[in-house]
Parts: structure tokens; C-alpha cells; sequence
């Protein structure tokens, strides 16, 4: 009888097996489902994010492009025989996008004043610039134009910068051959700092040089030699040597034996010190405008 009994609840309890697995499935189908749909909707989601950040990009190109400042009294369409003598805007969603000299200048001299209305020194770089630059495998970026050719195109944004009283430029690893008379790069040559940055455009501020650790520098000089030839140029500011103890030695030896006069270096002491004192009046000016403002 209790046999009969526990068989009767065996067959009772086997039914009942199917079910619990036929939940347990569910229930991973629910977790995959959910698993799908939470993933699904990551991807919708940054596809949606790259979807506008390409519309953001496709709108900016094209409201530029269609600018009446960039293509005065034009219907027709814009094509790259129309941009040939522009200069390009680089490292922003415009990068590749030629623009008239005259609007990169004036676009430059809108961030420096914007940036020094909020007592930051700006620095404009790279010194002449690299928008007429054309790539050289085997050294620096090369520059084949003239110096009358710069002045006109690649020096206006600097020339107005200058004129709107800027203290920093940074002069770029770029070859000027046509104007240096060879390949040495603009931030190691007297020529291109010292003769056209500061008498010809009038520069009277700082100059630093681009990095000096930068593969073409340490590929074509030692850290002593390029610190040496940077002051011996017009820098002002040698911007990480690859070497810092070599670089002063260098330079300390070049002093010793009159390679660099002290009053070049006395030059560049002036140069720095003038503009960390206009900072610090700067400074008290806005400290008492601001106190007197408080009564």
C-alpha cells in the first residue's frame, strides 16, 4: 500500500519536471533577449551619436564653404580650382577646407583676442606656417615659395597678429629654401627669425621654438647643436630639448668660447622679462579695478 503510495507520488511529481526546465528556458531566453535588446540599443544609440556628429561636421563644412566671405558673388558650385591660391585651416572639423588668407587672419585674430581678453597670453605657431608646406620624406616640410609670395599669403595672419600686439610665436621645423638658401629648418635659422619674423614683420616678442625632440631635429642635429643654433637664430625659448643636460652644456660651452655673445642672450632676458612684468601689471590693474569695483 505505501509502495503503491510513493509510485503514485513519483508519477504525480514526473509531469511537473517538464515544466520547471520549460521555465528555466524561458527565463534564459528573457535574459538573452534582454542582453540583445540592452546591446541593440548601445549600438542604435552610437550609431545615432556618430550619425549627428557627421551631420554636425557636413553642416559646419557646408556653411563654411557657402560663406559670401569665402565665395564672394558666386551661384555656382565650389571646386578646388576655385580655392588654388587659399590657405588651409588645420586640426579642427574645417581641417582640409581652404580658406581665403584674409579670412584665416581675421578668424586668427578673433581667438587671440578672445583668449587674451581673458588675461592668457596667446602664441600663434607654426612660424611661417605650413599651409604652402608640401611633405619631405627624407627631411623637414619645405616651403618652395618666395618671400614676396609669404608676405602676401602665408605672413598675413602673423603680420596682423603682430599689429594686434601678440608676445608669443611659435617658429615650426619648416625648410624655407627659396628664402634661407637652403634646408635648414625656420626655427634654427637666423634668416627666417631673426632678419624676416622680427625686421620685416616687426616682431618684438618671444619666439620659441616647435619641440625640439621632434624626429627631424634629433635626426639632423644633437640637442647641443639645435639649442645652440635656436639662440644663435633669435629663439627666445628652446621647447624640450631631447637632451636638457646636453642641450646646456652646449650652450654654456658655445658662451664660453663666443659662439653666443652675452648680449644675445641678454636679448632674450629682455624679451622674457618685459612680458612677465606687463603680465604682473596687468594683473594689478584688474586686482584694483576689481577692488574699487567692491565700494
Amino acid at each position: 500500500m505505501e509502495q503503491a503510495q510513493t509510485d503514485a507520488a513519483t508519477a504525480d511529481q514526473q509531469p511537473q519536471q517538464p515544466e520547471e526546465d520549460a521555465a528555466a528556458a524561458v527565463g534564459t531566453d528573457e535574459t538573452q533577449e534582454e542582453q540583445t535588446g540592452e546591446t541593440q540599443e548601445e549600438q542604435t544609440g552610437e550609431a545615432q551619436e556618430a550619425s549627428i556628429t557627421v551631420d554636425i561636421v557636413d553642416r559646419t563644412s557646408e556653411r563654411i564653404l557657402n560663406s559670401p566671405a569665402l565665395v564672394p558673388n558666386t551661384g555656382s558650385a565650389v571646386t578646388d580650382d576655385y580655392f588654388d591660391d587659399a590657405a588651409f585651416v588645420g586640426d579642427s572639423i574645417t581641417e582640409g577646407i581652404k580658406l581665403y588668407d584674409q579670412t584665416v587672419s581675421d578668424m586668427a585674430s578673433e581667438v587671440i583676442r578672445g583668449i587674451q581678453e581673458e588675461d592668457v597670453n596667446a602664441a600663434m605657431k607654426y612660424f611661417p606656417g605650413y599651409g604652402a608646406a608640401s611633405s619631405n620624406m627624407s627631411g623637414f616640410p619645405v616651403i618652395n615659395s618666395s618671400l614676396d609670395e609669404l608676405k602676401k599669403k602665408e605672413f598675413l595672419p602673423y603680420s596682423n597678429a603682430i599689429a594686434q600686439g601678440l608676445d608669443f610665436i611659435m617658429v615650426g621645423h619648416i625648410s624655407v629654401p627659396n628664402v634661407t638658401g637652403d634646408d635648414t629648418p625656420a626655427s634654427l635659422s637666423e634668416k627666417m627669425i631673426s632678419e624676416v619674423l622680427r625686421q620685416d614683420l616687426g616682431f618684438k616678442g618671444i619666439v620659441m621654438t616647435d619641440y625640439l625632440n621632434d624626429r627631424t631635429i634629433v635626426k639632423n642635429y644633437s640637442a647641443a647643436d639645435a639649442a645652440v643654433k635656436a639662440i644663435q637664430a633669435g629663439a627666445d625659448l628652446l621647447l624640450e630639448p631631447d637632451d636638457l643636460d646636453a642641450a646646456y652644456e652646449g650652450v654654456l660651452k658655445a658662451v664660453k668660447k663666443g659662439d653666443i655673445t652675452e648680449d644675445r642672450l641678454d636679448e632674450s632676458i629682455y624679451r622674457i622679462l618685459r612680458v612677465k612684468l606687463s603680465m604682473q601689471d596687468e594683473s594689478s590693474d584688474t586686482t584694483e579695478s576689481e577692488s574699487v569695483s567692491d565700494y
